[in-house]
């Protein structure tokens, strides 16, 4: 909104063909994925989660997911405790068992690594068989790399990126090495890169983020600067 008012640009057009979005809805848009192939956190999706992994699921009463829905699906620990490996590992372009030996250290009762590799291997076969997607392979394939359970291979990736003189990128505290990786694609050709982040606020290397990364970005910035005000802390 105060970009709009600031450019005397109509709302709708920023909102519609802009690119103020996160990089899972950059990937999104690229990619050109059609509706139905996202797996995500809803009734279908957690039933199809299911069905794929070969679990038994239990249904639980939600009035909140929407207006349509009763019930919900609620997975067993160890499906859990492995698609969140999975995800970190592929977040991180780490071997599964890198992430698994680290983990299990800190971790009470988590699920012994040839189960979490065995519904992994289930989990990846059903997408391909149905041809669905999660969040994390849409940056996959953004940035052209595939994750196979022992480690990360190159492919081509995969849409044509905006052609934009700009990008900033905001939250850099936050950012996991996947992440990085389709930043350096899609600003390939950009004039001006800005990185804006705060490595003290770093709060999400439970989910593979790294503050190393946006340390390393300020090391080799051709141009520094540390705000002299905190806005978010007093």
């Amino acid at each position: 909104e105060r970009v709009a008012q600031r450019l005397d640009i109509p709302l709708y057009e920023l909102e519609s063909r802009g690119w103020f979005r996160t990089l899972h809805s950059f990937a999104y848009r690229i990619l050109g994925v059609e509706k139905g192939q996202l797996v995500t956190d809803n009734k279908e999706g957690r039933k199809w989660l299911g069905e794929a992994l070969q679990r038994t699921v239990k249904i639980v009463p939600n009035a909140d997911e929407d207006s349509t829905l009763s019930e919900s699906y609620d997975l067993s620990d160890d499906v859990a405790k492995a698609l969140e490996l999975w995800s970190l590992a592929r977040n991180r372009l780490e071997p599964l068992r890198k992430v698994w030996d680290r983990t299990v250290c800190t971790t009470p009762n988590m699920v012994p690594f040839e189960t979490a590799r065995k519904l992994i291997g289930r989990y990846e076969s059903a997408k391909e068989r149905d041809e669905r997607m999660d969040f994390t392979d849409l940056l996959l394939m953004l940035c052209g790399k595939k994750h196979l359970i022992d480690g990360v291979i190159g492919v081509h990736p995969i849409g044509r990126v905006p052609d934009l003189p700009v990008y900033l990128c905001d939250e850099q505290q936050d950012t996991t090495a996947l992440q990085f990786l389709c930043i350096q694609r899609l600003a390939a050709n950009a004039k001006w890169v800005y990185a804006v982040g705060d490595a003290g606020q770093a709060i999400f290397s439970f989910a593979g983020a790294d503050p190393s990364i946006l340390l390393n970005w300020y090391k080799q910035a051709d141009k520094r600067d540390i705000m002299r005000k905190s806005y978010r802390l007093p």
